[in-house]
């Protein structure tokens, strides 16, 4: 076992031991004197480490120089979350104004952690109107309310009928 393991197994010994010494010696007249002692012996194993770690040179300079690197898998995973997000919030915002089933998907990069939209697609395959819209061009509708709630450029808004 190493070093740590060795601490943390003393002070969990201590610990268990103070607990069933003061649980066995409940109703005694020695109750408060067993509770001192064992509360005692619990600290000194506690900072029993301290006068070797004071002891040894610690370097700073070690944990300060590594450099952090950075996961591309983790960038790839919240990219790809980040763009799931905003296709749902989208279908939402699309269903709340009545064009229920409507599909989104968002083609985009990311550069530097901002999403950058290159095109929204849009499948109206499954498209279902509510009554108070069957009026309406809803291509026209659909496309003005995806622009407002992501600032795309009208011809990066592509349908699929």
């Amino acid at each position: 076992m190493n070093g740590l393991s060795v601490y943390l197994l003393s002070v969990v010994g201590v610990v268990i031991l103070s607990s069933i010494l003061n649980l066995l010696l409940e109703n005694s007249k020695l109750h408060g004197y067993i509770k001192s002692v064992t509360s005692l012996i619990l600290v000194f194993v506690i900072v029993s480490p301290l006068p070797k770690l004071l002891k040894s040179k610690i370097d700073l300079t070690s944990f300060l120089d590594e450099t952090i690197t950075f996961n591309e898998n983790y960038k790839e995973v919240f990219s790809s979350q980040q763009k799931l997000t905003l296709e749902k919030n989208l279908e939402k915002v699309l269903s709340d104004e009545g064009f229920v089933g409507a599909g989104v998907e968002v083609w985009a990069d990311f550069e530097n952690g901002n999403m950058k939209i290159n095109y929204i697609f849009v499948d109206l395959s499954g498209l279902v109107l509510n009554t108070n819209l069957e009026h309406i061009n809803e291509i026209e509708a659909i496309k003005s309310l995806l622009i407002k709630n992501t600032g795309v450029d009208e011809e990066r808004v592509v349908f699929n009928v």
